[in-house]
């Protein structure tokens, strides 16, 4: 008898279990067609045309794969972290059977074209192959992982105890400081999850905010250096 009482509430249990994720998940389809229908990621994330996209941005480097003195160029394995507001993806949790965030794929929606500028192989976006995880508030963070290859300025007179400032510069292709700008989410590079080098140490990584006019164009574009 006891069994039997055991094996209906295991069943009850898993039941009820069963229809609170099938529940939550329908609430999830729900709210991507809701999201989604005509929603158009080419056009900035602004109610107004003359509104300002923040863009949050750090730098998180996970491995200094190579300093090559001979090309000058130095070779990192780097996650780049981005948070914005998306105006045109809020909700309600409470509509959503209290769903608060979702991953969706970040080539659904618009994502700032964030490049590194001394890009040393021609490569100068990273992969869209990452989800977005994207918050009921219309906060949106995205951290696309890269490897790059930057020019780097490398004088090996004192080697082998020679030090080497190699700068890694930041900032949107296409858009200039009326369209998007930048904020720093943090003042240094994130080594929390760095690999150290055998041959290399990182010695200090500080980012600056910076603003320049370029000779192509009359307007400003702002930047993020470390």
């Amino acid at each position: 008898m006891v069994f039997h009482h055991l094996f209906f509430w295991v069943v009850f249990l898993t039941q009820s279990v069963l229809c609170q994720v099938k529940t939550h998940s329908h609430a999830e389809d729900e709210l991507f067609k809701t999201l989604f229908s005509g929603y158009n990621k080419w056009s900035r994330p602004v109610p107004n045309i003359s509104d300002v996209v923040i863009v949050k941005f750090g730098l998180s480097i996970a491995q200094l794969i190579d300093v090559d003195e001979k090309n000058q160029m130095m070779t990192t394995n780097v996650w780049l972290k981005q948070e914005w507001n998306d105006y045109k993806l809020r909700w309600r949790p409470s509509d959503y059977d209290n769903v608060t965030s979702i991953r969706v794929p970040s080539e659904l929606i618009w994502v700032p074209d964030i490049v590194l500028y001394n890009n040393a192989d021609g490569e100068f976006a990273v992969t869209h192959m990452t989800k977005a995880h994207l918050f009921y508030t219309g906060k949106v963070r995205w951290v696309p992982p890269a490897i790059y290859k930057s020019s780097c300025s490398i004088d090996v007179t004192f080697f082998p105890f020679d030090q080497q400032n190699c700068k890694m510069k930041f900032g949107s292709w296409t858009y200039d400081k009326a369209k998007i700008d930048l904020e720093q989410i943090e003042n240094n590079v994130d080594l929390n999850n760095y690999w150290e080098s055998g041959e290399w140490a990182i010695i200090n990584a500080v980012g600056t905010y910076n603003t320049k006019k370029y000779d192509c164009c009359h307007e400003i574009y702002p930047d993020i250096t470390y």
